[in-house]
C-alpha cells in the first residue's frame, strides 16, 4: 500500500514538473526560482495581513522587525531578473562562442510568443471575468486596462501597476528585455573570457552610474527596462561562468555555502536599513548569491527536494495568480487567532492561503501552461484540430489519427 501512495505521489509531480530540453537544462535553477516566488509569495501575504486584518496580532506586527524582514520579500522579482537573464543569455553566448548552432531570432521571438503569451492572456481573461461577476460595472472601466496590460503597456500608458492584475509590471520588464536580448547577447563575441567579463562588469557599472545620474531606482508604477538592466547583466555574467565551467567547477567547497549564509541575511537587512542603496548593491550581492548557490554544498542540496524543485518550475503560474489568490483568500482567514504571537499566525495563514494558492495554480499549470512548455505544441494542437474536424465530416475513421508531430524540447 505505501508502495502504491508513493509510487502515486512521484507520479502526481511528474505531471506538474517542468518540460524542459536537455540543452538548456540548469538543475539549479528550479531552486532558485522556489526561493524567488516563495519570497514575493510572503511579501505579499504579509502586506496583506497587516494592512488588511484587524486582529490584535497584527496590530502589535506593524513595522517590527518580522514585517520589514517579509516586505523585503518584494526583491524576489529581482531574483527573477537575473534567472531571466541567465536562461536567455544561454543560448546566444553559445553561439557566440562557437558552442552551439545560432539562434534563429525568428524562432527565438516566437518561442518567447508560444510558450508566454497562452497563461498570461488566460490569467488576465480568468482575473477580468471575476471582476465582472463580482461588480458587473467595472467592464466599461476596466476594458481599457485589460487592453493595456494585455500588450505589456500599462505602466507606459497609466504610470501605475495594473488594475487587472498588479504583479504585471515586472512582465513589461520582462518583454523589453526579450526584445533587446539578441543586441545585448553581442557581448559575448569578445572572445577573451578575462576580457569578455571585464566588458561585462563595465556595462553593469556603466548603466548603474547612468541610473544614478537619472534617478532612477525601483519605481514599480513606471517600470523599464534601464531601471532593472543591472539584474539582468548580473544572470549574463553567471551564464559566461557557467559555460565558462567554473560554476560547476568541483570539487564544491563548504566556504560557499558560509558566504551564502552571511551574505544573504546581510543583504536583506541592507535593504529593511538603506533601501535607497539597493539599486547599487542588490545587483552584485545577487551575483555572489548566486554564484555561492552554485559553487556550494548545504543549499543546493537543502533546494533540490522533489517538491521544491517541482514549485519551482511553477512559478510562472504561481506568480500570475498568487496576488489574486491571496486578495480572495484572506478574506476569509485573515482575522483568525491561534496565538498572541504573529509567527503562529502568520504560519497558520501560510499554511491556508498556501495551499489554496498551489492546487489552484497546479490545475492552471497542468491545463495551460505546461502544455505550452512543448516547443510544437501549435502544430500539436493544430493537427488535433484537424483530426477533430475529418472526423465530424467523415474524412477520417473514428479509430484513425494523424501523425503527431514529432516532440521537441523547449529554450
Amino acid at each position: 500500500m505505501f508502495s502504491s501512495l508513493r509510487n502515486s505521489y512521484h507520479g502526481g509531480l511528474a505531471k506538474l514538473s517542468r518540460i524542459q530540453g536537455s540543452s538548456s537544462l540548469v538543475p539549479e535553477l528550479e531552486s532558485l526560482r522556489f526561493v524567488a516566488i516563495a519570497s514575493v509569495f510572503f511579501a505579499h501575504l504579509n502586506g496583506y495581513l497587516t494592512q488588511r486584518s484587524s486582529a490584535p496580532w497584527v496590530l502589535s506586527a506593524r513595522g517590527s522587525a518580522v514585517d520589514n524582514f517579509l516586505r523585503q520579500g518584494r526583491l524576489g522579482v529581482q531574483l527573477f531578473f537575473v534567472i531571466s537573464g541567465f536562461v536567455l543569455a544561454l543560448p546566444f553566448a553559445r553561439q557566440r562562442l562557437g558552442l552551439a548552432r545560432p539562434v534563429k531570432l525568428g524562432a527565438y521571438y516566437l518561442r518567447r510568443l508560444t510558450r508566454l503569451e497562452p497563461p498570461f492572456l488566460a490569467c488576465l481573461g480568468l482575473l477580468f471575468l471575476a471582476m465582472v461577476v463580482d461588480n458587473r460595472t467595472v467592464i466599461q472601466t476596466q476594458l481599457p486596462h485589460l487592453a493595456a496590460t494585455a500588450v505589456y503597456l500599462h505602466a507606459a500608458i497609466y504610470h501605475t501597476m495594473s488594475t487587472i492584475n498588479g504583479v504585471t509590471w515586472s512582465l513589461e520588464i520582462e518583454i523589453q528585455f526579450y526584445l533587446v536580448t539578441p543586441l545585448l547577447t553581442l557581448l559575448f563575441a569578445v572572445r577573451s573570457p578575462g576580457a569578455r567579463r571585464l566588458v561585462l562588469i563595465a556595462v553593469c557599472l556603466v548603466v548603474q552610474a547612468l541610473q544614478r545620474y537619472l534617478g532612477l531606482g525601483d519605481d514599480r508604477d513606471n517600470p523599464t527596462l534601464l531601471n532593472y538592466l543591472p539584474y539582468f547583466l548580473m544572470g549574463f555574467i553567471l551564464a559566461d561562468l557557467y559555460l565558462g565551467g567554473w560554476l560547476t567547477r568541483k570539487p564544491n567547497s563548504w566556504i560557499w555555502d558560509l558566504l551564502l549564509l552571511t551574505l544573504a541575511p546581510m543583504t536583506w537587512v541592507l535593504a529593511v536599513l538603506q533601501p535607497h542603496s539597493m539599486p547599487i548593491v542588490l545587483p552584485w550581492a545577487l551575483l555572489a548569491i548566486y554564484a555561492a548557490f552554485f559553487r556550494g554544498r548545504l543549499f543546493r542540496w537543502a533546494l533540490s527536494g522533489r517538491i521544491i524543485v517541482t514549485i519551482g518550475g511553477m512559478c510562472y503560474t504561481i506568480y500570475l495568480f498568487h496576488f489574486a489568490i491571496v486578495s480572495a483568500a484572506a478574506r476569509f482567514t485573515k482575522d483568525l487567532n491561534i496565538s498572541d504571537s504573529y509567527i503562529p499566525n502568520l504560519a497558520l495563514q501560510v499554511l491556508l492561503i498556501g495551499t489554496v494558492t498551489l492546487i489552484l495554480t497546479s490545475i492552471f499549470f497542468a491545463l495551460v501552461e505546461r502544455p505550452c512548455m512543448r516547443r510544437n505544441w501549435p502544430q500539436r494542437l493544430w493537427a488535433r484540430v484537424k483530426a477533430a474536424v475529418g472526423r465530424s465530416c467523415g474524412r477520417l475513421p473514428l479509430n484513425e489519427t494523424p501523425p503527431s508531430p514529432n516532440p521537441s524540447g523547449t529554450v
